[in-house]
Formats: C-alpha cells, structure tokens, sequence
C-alpha cells in the first residue's frame, strides 16, 4: 500500500464522524431526528464518548478500504480519477449497500420511517465524501499496452 493511499484512507476515515457531528447537531438533522428517537447522551461518561469516536475511525476505516478498493482498482484511471466520480461511486455504495441494511435494520426495531430517511441520508452523505476523498487522492497510473 502506497503512503498516499494511508493518507487518504485515514483522511477519509474521519469523513463520518465529522459529518455526523454536523449533521445530527441541533441546526440541521439533529432536532428531527431527537425529536424520534432520544438518545441517553446526559448519561454518556466521557471514556464512553471517546471509545465511541475510536469504534467510529476504525469501522470508517474499514470503509475506506473497500473504497479505496472499488473505486480505484485497475480500470479506473485516467478521466474517472475525479472527486464527483468518487462521490458518485460512494453514493452508489450508500443506495445498493447502506439503504438495505438501514431500512431492514430499522423495520425489524419498528423505527419511523422518518428516522430511517434521517439515518441513510447520513450514510449518502458520508460514503459520497470518502468515496470523493478516495479518487480524489489516488490515481492509478495511466498504463498503455
């Protein structure tokens, strides 16, 4: 593995917990989405907060290296090494991938459908970004045969 797939790949690792923190603040999803479902979050001691962050990077983690994998694999250089071209491959991944886990997820915990549309816009959010961050970053060299 080459020193800027790292970089990206711990860059983009951060992409859900930043965006989570925005998301879900009170300004925008957040309101909606504690208006459904209330978090214990008065109740979270601090190590709580951290080992959620720390479970958080390394699951993205994770997700950044199927990223990676799938959107930049050989075949994918040239003119499809672009920041939209990632976005729109995390996207495709958040819809046929996150969108069937949130939703079955969901129904079997009998969750609002408002609150599942909450959580998987989070998701297209999130794997659109890394999924940019991921192309972005990494170019295969273009390779004529």
């Amino acid at each position: 593995m080459e020193t800027s797939e790292l970089i990206s790949m711990l860059i983009s690792s951060c992409v859900p917990i930043l965006v989570g923190y925005v998301y879900y603040s009170k300004n925008l999803a957040g309101k909606a989405w504690r208006n459904i479902f209330t978090p214990k979050e008065k109740h979270v001691k601090l190590s709580s907060k951290i080992t959620l962050i720390i479970v958080s990077f390394i699951m993205s983690f994770l997700l950044s290296f199927f990223l990676l994998e799938f959107n930049n694999g050989r075949g994918q250089e040239g003119e499809f090494d672009t920041f939209a071209h990632g976005v729109w491959h995390g996207c495709f991944l958040a819809i046929i991938i996150a969108m069937p886990i949130t939703i079955l997820n969901g129904l079997y915990e009998f969750k609002k459908i408002k609150i599942l549309l909450i959580n998987l816009l989070y998701w297209i959010l999130s794997l659109g970004l890394m999924g940019g961050i991921m192309d972005a970053m990494n170019h295969w060299p273009n390779q004529i045969t």
